[in-house]
């Protein structure tokens, strides 16, 4: 069993952020939960599933920043927890190649972020 699977699935993939065809970043909601899938970063820690945050604390817009155009911020009970690097580009506006493409991620990395899992151990969430 994967970690997280009733949220990180097709019907809950709602956009990704980074450049399509070289493993996106590819984020879900779904009525209870919200997360994120990181494919590839510098750090390798940071690759894999994230913790979830209930889907009613959880916020996300595409907002500028000086120098970089609109880049996605999101925010836990309207507190900022993470900037961007890329525009979120929803999937509900793209084809189904594209839709392909990001459910890659789902069975791409099935496991926690070990950064994830070690906050969780300590009692912190996502952000």
């Amino acid at each position: 069993m994967a970690f997280h699977d009733t949220l990180y699935s097709i019907e809950n993939m709602i956009g990704f952020t980074g450049k399509l065809h070289e493993l996106p970043t590819v984020y879900f909601m779904d009525g209870e939960y919200a997360g994120h899938i990181t494919q590839q970063h510098p750090v390798a820690e940071n690759v894999g599933r994230e913790e979830v945050i209930p889907a009613g604390a959880y916020r996300y817009a595409n907002e500028p920043v000086p120098g970089r155009g609109e880049v996605l911020h999101e925010y836990r009970n309207d507190r900022l927890i993470h900037v961007s690097r890329n525009k979120l580009i929803l999937l509900a506006r793209l084809n189904i190649t594209a839709i392909d493409i990001c459910a890659q991620s789902i069975w791409r990395h099935p496991d926690a972020k070990p950064v994830a899992m070690r906050r969780r151990h300590r009692g912190v969430r996502f952000g």
